[in-house]
């Protein structure tokens, strides 16, 4: 395959030299992209489903899937908040939150809320505020 231009949306097309075949190769990652930025816009929004719920269902369900990363925060903290909520289907959302802003430190999905939320130990801590029983 050689390249052969551009068609009229600016996406490069191939032709093969012995059959003499032209194409555009499809760009997945630009759909996903924009699915994405509509299931988010639905999310974060407070309003209901767009028109034909059910295909807007189906083309966004892979976005459920999607595991966002946290990057480990080396910043010393004086109050930690850590609270679990336990999910219908079974399993459990630990969160870890500074006690002073707000802000979330890490979060990990457990079948109990009994597992520890971080990978190594808490230094400088004054205060951990734990919700619930144990």
């Amino acid at each position: 395959m050689k390249k052969n231009g551009h068609d009229r949306l600016g996406r490069q097309r191939w032709m093969c030299p012995g059959c003499r075949t032209t194409g555009a190769v499809r760009d997945p990652s630009r759909r996903r992209r924009a699915e994405l930025a509509e299931f988010l816009g639905w999310l974060l929004a407070p309003s209901p489903q767009p028109s034909g719920s059910r295909a807007f269902r189906k083309r966004t369900s892979w976005c459920w899937g999607l595991r966002p990363v946290l990057e480990p925060d080396a910043a010393a903290r004086h109050v930690v908040m850590a609270d679990g909520t336990y999910l219908r289907g079974g399993g459990c959302l630990l969160v870890a939150i500074d006690g002073l802003s707000g802000e979330v430190i890490a979060w990990r999905w457990c079948a109990r809320c009994v597992c520890s939320i971080g990978s190594g130990p808490v230094e400088h801590l004054e205060l951990v505020h734990v919700s619930g029983w144990f």
